[in-house]
């Protein structure tokens, strides 16, 4: 009987250890991807901004600059670069939050792994 409880709890630890490093994989994979993307996006808009000289920073207030720059800028990228950021903010958030119990959960595979093997 207790070979088969151990068999048991074996294979609950090595689905759990399976589990759990998937999930920081795949967050640390999307954290990666749509930073690198939102960067990209942010990037090329400013690169568009430069070229069209829309950063002068001198007369950028006055209410029509405001409005020349709104209509200058090109809105599919605008908006690609504040979603991906306002994910990245989102997917960082939600790490900060469940990070105590992610680091409970593999303090406990490290100590289950570290005792059977």
């Amino acid at each position: 009987m207790k070979k088969l409880e151990d068999k048991i709890i074996n294979k609950i630890y090595k689905y759990e250890t399976k589990r759990t490093i998937g999930e920081i994989v795949g967050r640390a994979s999307m954290f990666l991807f749509f930073g690198f993307s939102g960067y990209v996006f942010v990037s090329l808009l400013f690169d568009i901004y430069k070229q069209a000289g829309s950063l002068d920073l001198l007369d950028f207030f006055y209410s029509d600059n405001l409005f020349v720059f709104f209509e200058e800028t090109p809105k599919i990228i605008l908006f690609f670069s504040i979603s991906f950021i306002m994910i990245v903010l989102y997917k960082l958030i939600s790490f900060v939050r469940n990070f105590q119990g992610i680091k409970n959960k593999l303090k406990s595979i490290i100590s289950y792994w570290k005792k059977n093997i």
